[in-house]
């Protein structure tokens, strides 16, 4: 479990609020000392010129890290340069799943015994199962992070969104085969909506929500003319590609379907949202392919004004 942070003395008072608002469950300190609240977890040492260093190696972090995370209440040490504020946001960003983000869920009976089923669908000793788990808890955090008050069928539907790939993906990836990439990807929404909700039945979901929730899911690879609430999915599912998942899938893939996957992608993401992408670490291929999308945009949108 990640329980929080602590910085460097003479850190930035506004990097500290920006990292309370974006992670309201975690505690952040600072200072060279340990505050008595923090006195119970581990801690973990991430220096901030071996985290910006070119090129970037998240395998080496999350070698490093994760196995902790996952067995210890962790408080990861920001040491370094007090006036970097990019590394704190970076590193909390890319290690957010390990947050307890529940105490933002709803409140209702049933959610515990939910979140409890969703884990439940996951076999760990599946690395393909276990990334699908990480990106699903991740994808949740990130959709609690753009809109603390997201309706519980939203939550619902980021947490189930790519349930369909415990079924057909579970051994090894398919997608990079598809002739017809954006069909493939719909049909993958379709199935797991279907899925979805016979799972929402079976926990005692209510039918209004558990139609809202696998509409949503249904369609969540396809955003265009939908909700707040289904751009608010399309949203958190992709800031989460690009914050925890890119790395491996470009392992995975190699540079040509990551770029393919990188276009799609951005594509998919609200355009007041592709900001955001700036303030993430990415792996140097990632950035490279991420760096075309802008530039495409830009020269479109100039294109457009002299059209």
């Amino acid at each position: 479990m990640l329980a929080g942070l602590r910085l460097m003395g003479g850190c930035k008072r506004e990097v500290v609020v920006r990292l309370m608002r974006a992670f309201p469950t975690a505690k952040i300190a600072v200072g060279p000392s340990r505050p008595y609240g923090l006195c119970a977890y581990s801690e973990i040492v991430v220096h901030t010129e071996a985290w910006q260093q070119s090129p970037w190696n998240a395998g080496y972090f999350d070698e490093a890290l994760v196995p902790a995370l996952e067995r210890d209440p962790v408080i990861l040490d920001i040491n370094g340069d007090p006036r970097d504020g990019d590394t704190p946001m970076q590193v909390l960003t890319r290690y957010q799943r390990f947050l307890d983000w529940s105490t933002r869920a709803p409140r209702d009976a049933y959610w515990k015994d939910l979140l409890e089923a969703h884990r439940a669908l996951h076999d760990s000793s599946k690395p393909l199962v276990r990334a699908d788990y990480d990106h699903a808890i991740d994808a949740w955090a990130w959709m609690l992070r753009l809109d603390p008050n997201a309706t519980p069928e939203a939550q619902l539907a980021i947490l189930f969104h790519d349930i369909e790939r415990l079924v057909s993906e579970a051994d090894a990836r398919h997608e990079h085969h598809a002739r017809d990439y954006r069909a493939f990807k719909e049909g993958h929404a379709r199935e797991g909506a279907r899925l979805a909700s016979t799972i929402f039945a079976r926990c005692g979901i209510a039918p209004e929500m558990r139609e809202r929730a696998t509409r949503w899911i249904a369609r969540h690879e396809s955003p265009e003319g939908g909700s707040h609430e289904l751009a608010l999915l399309n949203d958190a599912d992709v800031l989460s590609f690009f914050s925890l998942n890119s790395p491996g899938y470009l392992r995975y893939f190699g540079r040509e379907q990551t770029r393919r996957k990188v276009e799609y992608s951005f594509r998919r993401l609200s355009p007041q949202r592709r900001a955001v992408l700036l303030g993430l670490r990415l792996v140097d291929d990632v950035e490279e392919f991420l760096d075309e999308q802008l530039a495409r945009e830009a020269r479109e949108a100039r294109e457009e004004v002299f059209a």
